[in-house]
């Protein structure tokens, strides 16, 4: 899957259901540019499809926090929240529902996509997380082991290879 110059589309045994059977597709995004590859490609196998596009993004600390950190007066989680709310508006065109929840982002997508009945959940291989990425591992690998449901995992294109010539 690392290696991957294309999407791959990932279907565990234990999936229940099949892809865009009328379900409604979910687009992990966390701010950057490279996740929104994955939304770009899901944008595209929604409008052939019909079926609803939901957007989530997490807010998350991560590792524990001393307490002296979260007995700071500024609300910390609650400028995350903020944040999240803001982007995903900005981000969302009309028609398109949203999700913002706090936890750890596999967590949360898959909580999100057993929520709504995905059919599809689509995520990028990689995001712009990358202390998280190497303090707590990548949210696509722990997905991969954990969801139940259909995954397009979207690679990031390589260096010489423009976005628009990645997704078509």
């Amino acid at each position: 899957m690392r290696g991957a110059t294309v999407s791959v589309l990932f279907v565990p045994l234990a999936a229940a259901i099949s892809p865009l059977t009328g379900r409604p597709l979910l687009v992990a995004l966390d701010g950057s540019s490279q996740a929104e590859l994955g939304l770009k490609l899901a944008r595209n196998i929604v409008g052939r499809s019909r079926s609803e596009i939901h957007l989530v993004e997490t807010y998350y600390l991560g590792a524990p926090v001393r307490m002296e950190f979260l007995m700071a007066p500024i609300d910390l989680l609650g400028s995350m929240e903020n944040a999240a709310k803001g982007y995903l508006q900005s981000t969302a065109r009309d028609g398109e529902r949203t999700i913002i929840a706090l936890g750890p982002a596999d967590a949360v997508i898959d909580d999100a996509a057993q929520a709504i009945n995905a059919g599809l959940v689509v995520v990028t291989s990689r995001g712009r997380r990358l202390a998280m990425h190497l303090a707590l591992g990548s949210t696509t690998d722990r997905l991969l082991h954990a969801i139940r449901r259909p995954l397009l995992v979207v690679p990031l294109p390589a260096p010489s290879q423009a976005p628009d010539q990645h997704i078509a």
